[in-house]
């Protein structure tokens, strides 16, 4: 579907390939991120950084990132997706990589700022990018593969880091994951050269797309948008939903340390690697029960429902976490409730592609800004009430409640324009 159409095989296997392409930039994505909290160590030490100045340094991302979602969002809309996305793996490729040029604190700063806008762009782009060369039936599946990308680079980080700092110094890791970037923005060039619909401007492709195909763009414009309980109802799973995520992201290994006991080893790697692929997998199979229950006649928005439905029920044991003792059933509980949410992950982010197909970046990237904000503010909470008597109890009660509102405010009541919209796919 790489101009709004079916192209046959050839076009399926460009289109995979590409999907490809965003799964290798969201590794890179997290890679990025996370060089810096595994060299923190040594970076406090050569700078002479107090734990306030880190913690200063490891927020300064999600401001600009949270931030610049909504502002990159809508500027991929208007301009070639392959060149914006392009120039925003390339930005935030440069920044990664300047960071092991720096020299005091006030720099390293600056860097984490420049990062954070560049990053943003990688979702909505993304986004962006299988809306318009995957049909409906298959984009569940293609946003799980690439945003699996993300537990791919949380796990290949840190022993790549610790291996070029040990042996070359900390400023070799920058430098060296941020040259990668740069050698992925050759190749998606390369790669997207023969795909039209990403090389035109989004907008008019979108506008064929939506011709081509016969289904009426219902919420073209941010008015209709805005109107739309769908709209509101992605919010509310954004903003429940992805703290949620950075919590199995950031917290995990804390609290494995903190509550468990385990000591920061190969044991605690082990654990964590077994941990990260769940999620990896949950979000790159995610997309299988919408792919086959639409190859049995259903609708895509009835399958994603009932998709969500079961995905929900999976994050539903994280409750009973802290009151089980036995350790091997507390990571078998782990490993289903990050499967979980995993698969929610791709089933949310491909509900955003289906709002409005005009105006998918922008629509990611607003939806996103919230729900970073609410990661961030979720994530100091959860240092908050994890310090109390209570520990970590409150919050593995809300991690396994929060995906099933989250799912609710997807699953919301239509107005009976998207309920004609919804039949007719």
């Amino acid at each position: 579907m790489l101009n709004g159409r079916r192209e046959g095989a050839g076009g399926d296997v460009l289109a995979w390939a590409i999907c490809g392409a965003l799964f290798l930039a969201t590794v890179l994505n997290y890679m990025d991120r996370q060089t810096l909290s595994m060299a923190a160590p040594l970076i406090q030490r050569e700078l002479a950084l107090n734990n306030a100045q880190i913690g200063i340094l490891f927020s300064a991302f999600f401001y600009t990132y949270g931030l610049m979602q909504a502002v990159t969002g809508w500027i991929l809309d208007r301009v070639s997706v392959r060149w914006g996305y392009a120039v925003s793996v390339f930005f935030w490729s440069a920044a990664g990589a300047l960071t092991g040029l720096i020299g005091n604190f006030g720099q390293l700063f600056g860097c984490r700022l420049l990062l954070g806008v560049g990053e943003a762009a990688n979702w909505p782009a993304a986004l962006r990018t299988v809306a318009r060369v995957m049909p409906p039936d298959k984009r569940s599946l293609a946003n799980g593969i690439f945003n699996s990308g993300a537990s791919a680079g949380a796990v290949i980080t840190p022993p790549l880091v610790v291996y070029l700092s040990m042996k070359s110094g900390w400023r070799t890791a920058f430098v060296a994951i941020g040259a990668l970037g740069i050698l992925w923005v050759i190749l998606w060039l390369a790669m997207t050269s023969k795909a039209p619909a990403l090389a035109r401007d989004s907008r008019e492709a979108a506008r064929r797309n939506i011709n081509e195909s016969g289904t009426a763009d219902l919420l073209s414009t941010w008015p209709q948008i805005l109107s739309s309980s769908r709209f509101w109802g992605l919010l509310v799973a954004s903003i429940c939903g992805n703290p949620c995520y950075y919590f199995y992201s950031t917290w995990l290994a804390t609290y494995f340390v903190q509550k468990r006991a385990m000591h920061f080893n190969t044991q605690l790697g082990t654990v964590m690697l077994v941990a990260y692929v769940a999620l990896g997998l949950g979000s790159a199979l995610g997309g299988l029960p919408v792919f086959w229950l639409t190859r049995r006649g259903w609708t895509i928005y009835r399958s994603r429902k009932a998709a969500l439905m079961f995905i929900s029920a999976m994050t539903l044991p994280a409750m009973i976490v802290p009151y089980t003792r036995t350790f091997s059933v507390v990571l078998a509980i782990i490993i289903i409730v990050t499967a979980g949410m995993g698969a929610w992950i791709a089933n949310y982010i491909s509900a955003m592609q289906d709002l409005s197909p005009r105006n998918v970046a922008s629509v990611a990237g607003t939806i996103g800004c919230f729900g970073a904000f609410a990661g961030a503010l979720g994530m100091w909470l959860v240092g908050v009430v994890s310090s109390t008597s209570y520990g970590f109890a409150p919050v593995f009660i809300a991690l396994g409640l929060l995906p099933v509102v989250a799912s609710l405010g997807i699953i919301v009541p239509r107005s009976p324009a998207l309920k004609q919209l919804e039949a007719s796919r």
